[in-house]
């Protein structure tokens, strides 16, 4: 009998229209989904009609259906639309030429890319019988790795909290830059009579260590330069210090001595609140009094670093041309952009000047300065050398209450920013407009910048910014200051977060303190081993850690030096005072938070050779290690090569063989520990560094326990050992005060 045919030309006496073996019937699925995807329902028109007649709301309610329909039939096409395997995989990494290779696109579109390759194989019984051979296989073998090989498993999380380490360090040294949203720092405004401000800046500290009130400091005086420094509580310095900040003049050119003057102080947030204390109990003892205002609301800042820094901020921020403007911002602003390094400016160099909505320019091009030209570069030079922005007396915008509110007002919302934008010429930005709002900065147009060298403006965070810090060699602020009250509490917070990683973690897994030996006949490690414990130096217990007795303070590193040098010794509570140092290894380790910062030990009259000799004889620079001595007495000498036979030679390399082999680790040839009256600081930052190409530390030591180690005959007054908490080996390092 013939086969029947439908009305659509199909047979219908087969019993399967595809066959699984040869790809067929999700073929053919496949084009019965696309096919109904794509069909529309439809209503004649007949129902329209009646004697001839045409019935308007029958045929507006077939038209509607209709409508519906083709609404409906475009989402059921738009999400049947099928797209081949390597077609869904991101344009950046399609391969057309390798479609036809499953394996070349992700896992999850692996087996879709599989059945659109072609037929499907015909697994006999002994294939089958293969792969799951295979498969259980691969999963005792995963099982294995998992449950014996922990090795493998602790050294690929070595990595994990470093992703952004590497990035980071190019972008803020080699190519690019890196931002950060500076607005959490506080901002304090002092108003009033200029000579009680300058006697409210004296009683914190300014100027005390530096020119700042000579003929040097007059450009900051007068609002061209900013001071940067540490404040102090009142005439306390040069001990107990507060923090380090910035302090602005608003510039004036009829400035005198009777004259209203105003200041901003930009400082840390964790110790505004001490400031904030020093400066209204001082701001009550000035004639005339002075007026101090809270401005950590108002004003925002960001904060760049990096070869392309000057070159976003130039192309980010368009200075306004106001009245009276001599130093002419808007034509010289650009020039900065070849500017790769901050020592090219003026030190503590200050441009004030308003800016336009960076929005209207969003997003920022490449400026064309960035491509620096022969005649680009001496205009540069002849700016860089004149610093014509000196001359510019208007005051800044910034300091004027009444200005900031009313750019705030005059901001626009983005929908009208963006009409203005789609107003304009194809290409080009938006015209400015007399209404426009001047502001001081915006930060977020930075991140879209394109710079000139590839890449955009990183965003950095805390970690980020201590990390730029420790690469240049500088402590960061408060991590690196114990001694100070914002120093203190961020220590307090780290050994709580360090101590509850170690609680959490099994006893199995962990450090037991007490088991850790340093010497023969020394258990237990010095102090909490989570924490800088400097009260354990005091040999203070648990309630006494409270006590004003144990608790230290912080000095400044020329008074340090000056410590250590016999110059000064005039300080109060002098054996508590600590300074912040930076500590190179001059060997093999990478320092890290908590280790232990010990001096050199004293030169015993019976020992021999002392331990202070063991320690320096690691030094590189002066004589040579044990590890290398151990490699000279290892191998034959050459006279004995020449005077004796070859039996000998045979013999004595044979006895040298069979000899169980020498070890040259560091553990091996590492002096012992010196004792707990040679430990004199600890470390706070800690980590290899790219910059040096070795293990670098930044951490802080009792200046006066230094010094007890100095005298007249000894030239290794600054030759220190860290040893990381938990460990039983040092390392030699030399420190310097920063």
């Amino acid at each position: 009998m013939a086969p029947k045919v439908d009305p659509g030309g199909h047979q219908t006496g087969q019993k399967r229209k595809g066959n699984a073996t040869d790809g067929g019937g999700w073929r053919n699925k496949r084009q019965k989904t696309q096919r109904d995807a794509r069909t529309l329902a439809v209503q004649t028109s007949s129902k329209a009609f009646k004697n001839g007649e045409l019935d308007v709301g029958a045929f507006v309610k077939a038209r509607e259906y209709e409508i519906r329909a083709l609404e409906e039939g475009m989402s059921r096409a738009r999400k049947g639309l099928t797209q081949r395997a390597f077609q869904q995989v991101p344009k950046d990494l399609r391969r057309r030429t390798a479609s036809h290779n499953a394996k070349r696109v992700p896992k999850r579109l692996r087996r879709q890319a599989v059945r659109e390759v072609g037929r499907l194989r015909i697994l006999t019984g002994h294939m089958r019988l293969r792969i799951d051979t295979v498969n259980r296989l691969r999963t005792l073998s995963r099982k294995n790795k998992l449950s014996s090989d922990q090795g493998i498993a602790k050294y690929r999380k070595r990595q994990i909290h470093k992703t952004c380490y590497r990035p980071t360090h190019r972008a803020s040294k080699d190519r690019g830059a890196i931002a950060w949203d500076t607005s959490y720092m506080s901002t304090i405004s002092i108003h009033g009579n200029q000579q009680s401000i300058e006697s409210l800046l004296r009683a914190l500290g300014v100027g005390s260590s530096d020119a700042a009130w000579s003929a040097r400091g007059q450009r900051w005086r007068h609002g061209s330069r900013t001071w940067q420094g540490w404040l102090y509580e009142r005439d306390m310095y040069p001990s107990h210090p507060i923090a380090p900040a910035t302090v602005i003049w608003r510039a004036d050119p009829k400035s005198s001595a009777k004259q209203s003057r105003q200041i901003l102080i930009r400082i840390h947030p964790s110790a505004f609140s001490q400031l904030w204390d020093e400066l209204t109990r001082l701001v009550k003892i000035q004639k005339p009094q002075l007026t101090v205002e809270d401005l950590r609301f108002e004003v925002g800042s960001i904060e760049i670093v990096g070869p392309a820094s000057t070159e976003a901020l130039t192309s980010a921020l368009r200075p306004v041309a106001s009245e009276g403007d001599k130093a002419s911002t808007e034509k010289n602003w650009s020039l900065l952009a070849g500017v790769q390094t901050p020592s090219a400016l003026p030190a503590n160099a200050l441009l004030a000047f308003d800016v336009s909505d960076p929005r209207l320019h969003h997003p920022p091009r490449t400026v064309s300065s960035a491509v620096q030209t022969q005649q680009s570069q001496q205009q540069l030079l002849e700016l860089l050398t004149e610093w014509s922005f000196d001359t510019a007396q208007t005051a800044p915008g910034i300091f004027d209450r009444a200005r900031r509110q009313a750019c705030c007002r005059a901001l626009q919302s983005q929908k009208n920013i963006n009409r203005r934008k789609s107003a304009a010429t194809p290409g080009a930005y938006p015209e400015a407009l007399p209404q426009d709002p001047r502001i001081p900065i915006m930060a977020f147009p930075l991140m879209y910048y394109p710079i000139s060298t590839g890449g955009q403006v990183r965003m950095g965070g805390l970690e980020e910014q201590r990390q730029v810090a420790f690469e240049t060699g500088m402590p960061w602020f408060p991590g690196d200051f114990p001694g100070t009250k914002a120093g203190d509490l961020w220590e307090a917070s780290e050994s709580a977060r360090r101590k509850a990683q170690w609680e959490a973690k099994p006893k199995g897994k962990r450090v037991e303190w007490d088991s850790v030996a340093l010497a023969p006949g020394r258990k237990g490690e010095e102090g909490n081993g989570w924490a800088c414990d400097w009260a354990y130096c005091f040999g203070s217990t648990a309630d006494e850690k409270d006590d004003a007795s144990s608790k230290i303070h912080h000095i400044g590193s020329s008074l340090a030096r000056s410590v250590v040098a016999g110059q000064a010794t005039s300080i109060e509570h002098q054996s508590h005072a600590v300074s912040t140092v930076r500590i190179t290894l001059l060997g093999r380790g990478t320092p890290e938070p908590c280790a232990r910062i010990y001096r050199l030990p004293a030169v015993p009259g019976t020992e021999k050779p002392s331990l202070r000799d063991q320690w320096l004889a690691l030094d590189p620079a002066r004589t040579s290690s044990c590890t290398q001595k151990k490699k000279r007495q290892r191998s034959l000498p050459l006279s004995v090569m020449k005077s004796t036979s070859t039996t000998d030679v045979q013999r004595q390399l044979a006895a040298d063989l069979l000899q169980p082999p020498q070890s040259d680790d560091e553990h091996d040839c590492s002096p012992p520990l010196p004792g707990k009256e040679d430990l004199i600081g600890f470390v706070t930052k800690g980590e290899f560094s790219l910059t040096e190409g070795r293990g670098v530390a930044i951490g802080s030591v009792f200046v006066q326990a230094l010094a007890e180690a100095v005298n007249a005959t000894n030239k290794e007054s600054h030759i220190c050992i860290v040893r990381n908490a938990g460990e039983t080996v040092g390392r030699l390092g030399r420190l310097e005060f920063v």
